[in-house]
């Protein structure tokens, strides 16, 4: 597709800031296919123009015409972030279309590298601190922005037919599906006194897509082709989680699952605790939700997962970490 992604780069040069200063395409731009791009399902392009040693424009395609609902949504999701204070920190929507048959989708880059590269380097939690100082206000600060009274269908969808769902599923074990029949139980009395609000979500907040700079402060985050209105907290929990699962392996069920954090608490479950209480004070969700999103965002993961793979030929970690975080809770009695 080399040839079909240069004529359509072309094509959209003024779209793309690919013109000369005489307002005409200019030929001095290449670029470069990431091998894999990070997901099977896509490729990822960045381009150059001229002799800059930064790029200036990602360009991201579907493999498989299959997959051009995935491409298509990221646009819609930029789009919808432009109203919630994210300039910067988000990539702006270029240009769209479609190269053999393919969508093609094309938008600014932004500055930093994965968080994931420099967790090779940096394991301690210490060192992260500038990171975790930085992003979680910033994802509060999006769902502030975005948070409206969820509709009762919306709830019905994200609370309460999963809960119900997983608890009738075979391949948990029964103290798993007893914890989840708890977890639903706490939601519906929790829906009566303190319902949760939609807010914007991104879906997949792992270090793979959190940008820092050398220092590893926060820069941005990418890939927002699973942007859409969701429940509040469960993006910031889905980083901590993952965040910490790189870290070596730490188990974030007791930030869930304690109480307020205590003064001068440094550690890493102490910070992601913080985090997690900020979010809930700010959006005023009750901090006895923790756990049941925390269970919703790993059935939601799970899911995604599965419909993706349908064959299982990838590890399903989603559902390990689901397997995981049920049987924590269950020893903790909750």
């Amino acid at each position: 597709m080399r040839g079909e992604i240069e004529a359509w780069l072309r094509e959209g040069s003024a779209e793309l800031g690919l013109e000369n200063v005489a307002g005409q395409p200019t030929t001095a731009f290449h670029f470069a296919l990431l091998p894999g791009g990070g997901e099977r399902w896509r490729g990822v392009c960045l381009v150059w123009r001229g002799d800059s040693p930064k790029p200036c424009v990602v360009i991201k395609f579907a493999r498989d015409p299959a997959d051009n609902p995935r491409i298509s949504n990221e646009p819609a999701a930029l789009g919808a972030l432009a109203g919630f204070g994210v300039a910067g920190r988000v990539p702006r929507h270029l240009r769209g279309g479609t190269v053999a048959q393919r969508a093609i989708a094309a938008e600014t880059v932004v500055p930093g590298r994965p968080l994931s590269v420099l967790l090779g380097r940096h394991r301690r939690p210490a060192k992260l601190l500038s990171a975790l100082s930085e992003f979680p206000p910033w994802m509060t600060k999006i769902a502030a922005a975005s948070s409206r009274p969820s509709h009762r269908d919306e709830a019905e969808s994200w609370i309460t037919e999963p809960l119900r769902r997983a608890s009738r599923d075979p391949a948990l074990t029964e103290i798993e599906r007893s914890v989840l029949d708890d977890l639903l139980e706490e939601a519906g009395r929790l829906s009566d006194r303190a319902p949760l609000p939609a807010v914007y979500t991104h879906n997949d907040p792992g270090p793979p897509n959190v940008l820092v700079d050398h220092r590893c402060r926060f820069t941005g985050l990418v890939d927002w082709e699973g942007g859409g209105w969701g429940l509040p907290i469960s993006d910031l929990m889905y980083f901590l989680a993952r965040l910490g699962e790189d870290l070596g392996d730490i188990d974030l069920t007791p930030a869930i699952v304690a109480g307020p954090p205590q003064a001068l608490e440094l550690d890493y479950v102490s910070v992601a605790r913080s985090s997690l209480h900020e979010m809930c004070e700010e959006l005023g969700v009750e901090v006895r939700w923790l756990p049941v999103i925390a269970a919703l965002a790993w059935l939601h993961h799970a899911g995604r997962e599965a419909a993706r793979d349908p064959a299982g030929q990838r590890e399903r970690l989603a559902r390990r970490r689901l397997h995981r975080y049920l049987d924590g809770l269950a020893q903790r009695d909750l």
